[in-house]
């Protein structure tokens, strides 16, 4: 008798754990990631498509929604149209549902930032009460909540400009623009003068050439650069 007990038992412990892969399997994600200075179009279930920015990490899982994580970095969406044009987006604080439209999501130190291009995005989070955002709308996310404000037409123009591999710089500091140029590069570029990094620059450049971007600082400032092992490093000439 015990033993026919024992038998059952074990019988009935293997279906549970057969039950459980069952169930992680159904719940389990899918990953796409790019290293430094690279850039993917991932589609995802239900006709979405994903760019993924340099350096970055998203999951998603299908079920009755299409769910996507952020994990890190920088990340357009487009959704198509009907019922497969919806998903919840999840990003460090926020969650965001979305509907058919594009969106751009960027993950910064101090928080994330979500752009609505077209669309409609509804976002909760951060202790804070759901907040609609519409086409040309953005939320900025801190430790102390989220804000939604207008996006700006440089804002725009950024978020597009990447996903042709390029940056912008309109009038931004050279330290600054250092910070947002060294995403895409395993060399990053520094400043060996710090007196140099309020210089203010203009112009448009492709991430994957940074010697025309180093060409440009030293025919438009006077700006030279020298490579070491680990860097490379800005100075006055």
């Amino acid at each position: 008798m015990n033993r026919r007990v024992a038998v059952t038992g074990l019988a009935a412990g293997l279906a549970a754990i057969v039950a459980g892969g069952g169930v992680w399997l159904h719940t389990r994600r899918e990953t796409a990631a790019t290293g430094i200075g690279e850039r993917r179009l991932v589609r995802l279930p239900g006709g979405a498509l994903a760019n993924l920015n340099t350096d970055t990490e998203i999951a998603w899982h299908m079920g009755d929604i299409l769910e996507i994580w952020v994990e890190k970095g920088e990340a357009a969406f487009r959704l198509s149209g009907g019922e497969a044009g919806r998903a919840i987006l999840h990003a460090a604080t926020i969650r965001a549902e979305l509907v058919a439209g594009s969106y751009n999501l960027r993950l910064f130190d101090r928080g994330p930032r979500l752009a609505v291009m077209t669309g409609v995005a509804i976002v909760s989070g951060a202790g804070e009460l759901a907040q609609t955002l519409r086409a040309n709308e953005v939320l900025i996310g801190n430790a102390s909540g989220f804000a939604k404000t207008a996006l700006s037409s440089e804002d725009r123009e950024q978020a597009d400009a990447w996903q042709r591999g390029e940056i912008i710089f309109d009038g931004m500091e050279l330290a600054a623009a250092l910070d947002e140029f060294n995403r895409y590069l395993t060399r990053p570029i520094r400043l060996a003068d710090p007196s140099i990094g309020a210089v203010r620059l203009g112009g448009r450049f492709h991430v994957d050439d940074p010697a025309g971007f180093l060409q440009s600082l030293n025919d438009g400032f006077g700006i030279r650069s020298r490579r070491e092992d680990a860097a490379i490093l800005l100075y006055q000439q």
